[in-house]
């Protein structure tokens, strides 16, 4: 059975500006360790095109690919989902 949640509930969670930034967050992470795409591309199994696409917020990246990033970062998904937007200059 497919967890649902409300758009409405969502909003209320911070989740859907979670997902619209979750890119942002991407490069951020990889970007405080000092990876680049290249190197954070080859450990996740995929190519750098994705994970630019990613980063870009032009694609939106599967889940099973936030559980993988999270496990190469050993932070929770949690932390990547919620992490808070930063604000543009």
């Amino acid at each position: 059975m497919k967890a649902y949640m409300p758009q409405r509930q969502l909003a209320a969670r911070g989740g859907i500006a979670s997902v619209l930034h979750l890119g942002n967050t991407i490069a951020e992470l990889r970007e405080a360790r000092a990876i680049t795409q290249e190197e954070l591309a080859r450990k996740l199994g995929i190519s750098r095109s994705t994970l630019s696409h990613y980063e870009k917020n032009r694609r939106k990246p599967p889940l099973d690919f936030i559980v993988q990033l999270a496990n190469t970062f050993n932070i929770s998904i949690e932390q990547i989902i919620n992490a808070p937007k930063k604000e543009q200059a």
